[in-house]
């Protein structure tokens, strides 16, 4: 595993070069997503945009980043909310939402059509032609670890979201990163994955420090997907690169990938092509009774006398 310096992805991304419509983190009480929305309301604050937070765990942080803190959970009084809060200078914003799991567990059936109302306010506003508002994205938290009661017939609500979304971010502790690897390594349990499977809430040691592993897909207009990995600590993100051995061709060659003498000299080969395999004899007889061939080896130790003979059977 090494580390590149550059994270282009990730940049264009939080920096809005190309604004993604809908950013879902997931994260899991292991590792908090609040870092990376962190991370989303500063570059855009020193990008000179509004930002819109809808706080709805009942956190009483105090932070200078939002222009704006909604500290609502009812769908229609958000959206009025955001629409009051909006300026008549043309300035770009986002809307972030702290546990969009929140929501859900109030109603979970309005998944859907809650954030098509908010998406539809990335529309460009106009009044007497004059630009009130646009959009740039929504970026919310989703917590895996909480179970949604879903209307019948529904998917679950993070596949359901995950759908919907143009981004999606899912984050994991560094350290439970790092212990995961090691185990694999050794073809054995990593703790973590043990105390996941322990009844109730646990949450494992190291869990949630200052660095972080964020995995980020991203859906393109053409459809196609692109993700990538990265390390996350203070405002940074370094790119992972997993090395990978692959599989050689035909016309490549075995001893760049191992260090076993995989190739056949000419003898080696010869006495593999003149060996006739049980299947092809087998085709050669028209016995209908069972047949074993034996063909002794050099250093066998063949017995002319029945091993079973004192049996008397």
């Amino acid at each position: 595993m090494s580390v590149q310096h550059h994270s282009s992805l990730i940049e264009t991304l939080l920096n809005f070069k190309n604004p993604s419509p809908l950013v879902s983190i997931f994260d899991t009480i292991a590792q908090s997503g609040i870092p990376v929305l962190y991370e989303f309301q500063k570059r855009a604050k020193n990008a000179g945009f509004q930002v819109v937070h809808i706080e709805t765990t009942g956190s009483k942080r105090k932070t200078d980043i939002p222009d704006v803190v909604i500290r609502n959970r009812v769908p229609e009084d958000i959206v009025s909310e955001i629409k009051k809060s909006f300026t008549n200078d043309g300035k770009k914003f986002i809307i972030t939402i702290s546990s969009y799991t929140r929501i859900l567990l109030e109603d979970s059936s309005i998944l859907t059509s809650f954030l098509s109302r908010l998406l539809k306010l990335r529309r460009r506003c106009f009044a007497d032609n004059v630009l009130i508002f646009e959009a740039l994205s929504v970026v919310l938290i989703y917590h895996l670890d909480v179970n949604i009661a879903r209307p019948p017939y529904s998917p679950p609500a993070d596949r359901e979201l995950s759908i919907l979304s143009t981004s999606i971010i899912h984050t994991e502790s560094y350290i439970h990163y790092q212990q995961e690897l090691f185990a694999k390594s050794r073809a054995e349990i990593s703790i973590i994955e043990i105390e996941r499977d322990v009844e109730g809430i646990v949450v494992p040691k190291g869990s949630n420090g200052l660095k972080c592993i964020v995995t980020l897909e991203q859906r393109r207009k053409s459809g196609r997907g692109v993700s990538e990995k990265y390390i996350f600590e203070k405002s940074v993100f370094q790119k992972l690169k997993v090395e990978r051995i692959e599989i050689p061709t035909k016309e490549q060659d075995w001893e760049t990938v191992t260090t076993f003498n995989l190739t056949l000299n000419e003898e080696q080969k010869k006495a593999k092509e003149s060996v006739t395999l049980p299947h092809f004899k087998a085709q050669e007889t028209s016995s209908e009774l069972g047949v074993i061939y034996y063909d002794p080896d050099s250093a066998d130790d063949f017995d002319e006398e029945d091993p079973d003979e004192d049996l008397f059977l």
